[in-house]
């Protein structure tokens, strides 16, 4: 009998004598979630800012930790997406230039790869490397690069004053094509806003690390920007 009690007295689900508003607007009791004997639980979902107030309705002591989680929508222009300094963005996109799912990648198909870069400084010898996934093959063809750089335009630009774009080397000094990576290097990177591109064959069936990408100035450990590890996988079409 003693131990029945116990058990009726442990799974008791009494809520606790506090009150939660969010904003001013009370949290319905009913959202508070019962861990254990003494320690509840809230998951409270806001945009923007907002205020949480919590008070005892005894005069007993209330102990509240308190985390978040939130989730950032992006742009969908590349450029807006990038702030200042230093930043990359890279995407996997297929033949009509749609963001390819990485985990349903299809052998043998070809996937246009493209890594943004925005600075707010001219970056003297800069370098980008990009780590290609076992399974796919990089092509050392059509290499390019296009930049927005704001400048002037010298004798004989004309309207590329706003989109600077060639296909090859543009900026660039030098770049390889490699098994495991690609390569880019500009003796001087001026400020802007640039797009490296190059193409990639779905190679072989499985799953695959798609390794950290780096840019930023060789000589300078200051300005570095990394995109962490990722994963693909390569499927059968």
């Amino acid at each position: 009998m003693a131990l029945g009690r116990y058990v009726s007295r442990v799974k008791k689900t009494d809520l606790p004598p506090v009150k939660i508003s969010l904003n001013g607007q009370p949290v319905d009791p009913k959202e508070i979630r019962q861990k254990n004997q003494v320690i509840h639980s809230l998951v409270v979902p806001f945009q923007g800012e907002a205020t949480l107030e919590i008070e005892s309705l005894k005069q007993l002591p209330v102990y509240v930790s308190v985390s978040s989680s939130f989730r950032e929508k992006f742009s969908t222009d590349p450029e807006k997406r990038l702030a200042r300094n230093l930043n990359l963005l890279a995407s996997i996109e297929d033949r009509n230039g749609k963001p390819a799912a990485l985990d349903a990648l299809k052998l043998g198909e070809l996937y246009h790869v493209r890594v943004y870069v925005k600075t707010s400084q001219d970056i003297p010898f800069f370098f980008l490397n990009y780590g290609i996934p076992a399974g796919l093959a990089p092509l050392n063809v059509e290499l390019a690069t296009s930049a927005d750089t704001g400048a002037e335009p010298t004798e004989g630009e004309g309207d590329r004053r706003h989109l600077l774009r060639t296909r090859g080397r543009g900026h660039l000094t030098h770049s390889e094509v490699r098994s495991d990576r690609v390569l880019y290097f500009a003796d001087q990177l001026p400020e802007g806003f640039y797009s490296f591109e190059f193409y990639a064959r779905a190679a072989q069936e499985g799953k695959f690390v798609l390794p950290p990408t780096q840019a930023g100035g060789m000589y300078d450990p200051d300005i570095v920007a990394t995109l962490p590890a990722a994963s693909v996988q390569v499927v059968m079409p």
